[in-house]
Parts: structure tokens; C-alpha cells; sequence
């Protein structure tokens, strides 16, 4: 069973992109925060023209880099991942809006494009979404903090306990995300 989550792609608070993604949406070690970094230091080490202010090119961008992670099929004979074309993958989408995406999400991230860091890297917020299945609702947002390290990649805290049971204690944990290798 997938974590679904949408994401979020706003400049100055309106939201002008919505993906959809079917797998890993939790906010921690393995799960989004990771896969949107791990994708922002892609782009500045292969990308001259990274659009970090414009949210619509930089959510294709996203689903292009998510194509390459799930062009793949699992193959029941050698119990193995087999990679496919890069346009034969599922998991991830654009959709109209967090509320249409679909029925169980999650989580909601939001990029946001008007903000940035240092480096000009977008600014990333996340929220839960309960079981009332309305992404719109009021629930709190929570900044995801981040830093560069030395050798170039990004530590970052959710700042928050996401699952009391897994997280206890874990809450100020910075989670490494190395840089990403030029191509």
C-alpha cells in the first residue's frame, strides 16, 4: 500500500501546479522531503536553467526526474525491479488539485517558489491530511528546515514527531541528503 501525497508547486501562495504521487509521501527519512531535495541538488548539479521561481516548469521537471525513479516493473521471476522506457511508469501524475488527486492522500507538501534559501532552492512546508479526506482542510503546516553541509548536499529536520510510536525521540534528527552527481 502506497503513502499517497500531493505536491504542492505555489508562488506567493497561490498554487499554480499539482502532482500527485502514489508512493513514499510520509515525511521522513525515506519519503518525500527527501525525494523533492534529493531533486533540487539534481537540478543545480545538471541543470543550468533550473526555474527554482517558477513553479509549473519546476513541477514538470518533477515528474520528468519521478519518471525516471518508476519506469520500472517487478519481475515475479527473479523477484527484481526491471527497468522499462522512461514513459512506461505509473505512480506519479499531474492532477487538478490536492482534493481531486485522490480519495486516501495523505499528505500535502507545498514548494514554495517565492521563497527560497540561500541558494535560491525552493522552501518546503508539509501537512497531515486526517481522515476526513479533504486536502483543503485547516490542518497546520510545518516548515521542513534545512542546511547545506560542506561537501555540498543538504541536512534537513521535519522539525515535528510525524509517528509517535517510530519517531520517539527523533525529533530534532537531521536526516543527510548527499549532492547529487553531475551527468
Amino acid at each position: 500500500m502506497g503513502t499517497r501525497s500531493v505536491i504542492e508547486f505555489a508562488h506567493k501562495d497561490k498554487v499554480l501546479a499539482y502532482i500527485y504521487r502514489h508512493w513514499d509521501g510520509y515525511p521522513s527519512r525515506d519519503g518525500m522531503p527527501c525525494s523533492l531535495l534529493e531533486f533540487f541538488l539534481e537540478l543545480e548539479a545538471n541543470v543550468e536553467d533550473r526555474r527554482f521561481d517558477d513553479p509549473q516548469y519546476l513541477a514538470a521537471k518533477f515528474v520528468v526526474w519521478q519518471a525516471k525513479v518508476y519506469a520500472k516493473r517487478f519481475d515475479y521471476k527473479s523477484g527484481k525491479d526491471k527497468p522499462t522506457h522512461y514513459l512506461d511508469f505509473l505512480g506519479v501524475g499531474i492532477t487538478t488539485g490536492a482534493e481531486s488527486a485522490h480519495p486516501d492522500i495523505e499528505f500535502v507538501y507545498r514548494v514554495d517558489c517565492n521563497g527560497s534559501d540561500e541558494n535560491g532552492m525552493p522552501l518546503i512546508r508539509w501537512r497531515h491530511v486526517h481522515e476526513e479526506k479533504d486536502c483543503r482542510n485547516d490542518y497546520e503546516w510545518h516548515d521542513i528546515e534545512y542546511e547545506r553541509t560542506k561537501a555540498g548536499g543538504i541536512c534537513y529536520q521535519l522539525g515535528v514527531k510525524v509517528y509517535e510510536e517510530e519517531d520517539e525521540g527523533k525529533k530534532d534528527e537531521w536526516i543527510e541528503v548527499l549532492p547529487a552527481e553531475k551527468e
